[in-house]
């Protein structure tokens, strides 16, 4: 919204403090990257200088001792901490304020 029209007033409430994350990493595939491309090139370039990208993986199953190499689409990874330090300062940049430590409550929508 902020990037449709700057003069829209917008703020994030985030519950959790700010670098707060649940879980290793995001992993995403190159049709969600290039929608990335499409809906803002500037995050996506962030994000780029930040990913780990694969076109392989390899299977251990131990019970059957069989390995299995695939070769398919290119993927990507990006730490979720690196990630949302990426999208926080792409919308302060645009104008947006991000509140932490701020949950919203049935009270507050009232």
């Amino acid at each position: 919204m902020k990037r449709a029209d700057r003069a829209h007033d917008i703020t994030v409430y985030e519950r959790d403090p700010a670098g707060s994350t649940y879980g290793w990493g995001v992993t995403f595939w190159d049709e969600m990257y290039q929608n990335l491309h499409l809906a803002d090139a500037e995050s996506a370039r962030a994000i780029s200088e930040n990913i780990v990208r694969w076109n392989s993986w390899v299977t251990h199953l131990h019970r059957r001792a069989t390995l299995t190499v695939d070769h398919g689409e290119e993927g990507f990874g990006i730490g979720r901490h690196q990630l949302l330090a990426i999208l926080a300062e792409r919308a302060r940049s645009l104008g947006v304020r991000i509140e932490y430590e701020h949950e919203i409550t049935h009270e507050d929508e009232l």
